[in-house]
C-alpha cells in the first residue's frame, strides 16, 4: 500500500516518513511530496527508501501527478495546502470524496 505525506522535508512530514518507512508492521511505501526534491532532507529521505516527488500549491496540475494512486494520502503541511490537497486526493480516488488527515505532534 502507498502513502503520500505532504510537506515530507518539514519537521513533521519528515518524522510522518520516517515512522512510515520505520514500521516493520506497516508494509507501506512512501511517497514524499515537497517542492524541492534536490534539498538535502529529500535526498535523506530518499536514502531512506521513500520515493521523493515534487508539487507545489501554485501548480495543481503537480499534485495530480503526486498523488496519483493514493485514496488515503498524509497532510502534514501547511493549511493553505488544503484545497489542493483535497483536489488531488479526490481526482486520485476516482473522484470519490478521500479523507484529509492533517498530522499533528
Amino acid at each position: 500500500m502507498q502513502r503520500r505525506v505532504v510537506g515530507a522535508t518539514g519537521a513533521q512530514g519528515g518524522s510522518l516518513v520516517r515512522a512510515i518507512l520505520g514500521d516493520p508492521a506497516g508494509g507501506f511505501v512512501v511517497r514524499a511530496v515537497t517542492r524541492n526534491v534536490g534539498s538535502a532532507k529529500a535526498r535523506e529521505l530518499a536514502s531512506l527508501g521513500a520515493e521523493v516527488v515534487t508539487a507545489d500549491v501554485d501548480d495543481p496540475a503537480s499534485f495530480k501527478r503526486a498523488f496519483a494512486g493514493a485514496c488515503r494520502p498524509s497532510n502534514a503541511g501547511s493549511p493553505p495546502t488544503r484545497n489542493r490537497f483535497r483536489a488531488a486526493d479526490r481526482s486520485s480516488c476516482g473522484g470519490a470524496p478521500g479523507r484529509l488527515r492533517r498530522q499533528s505532534n
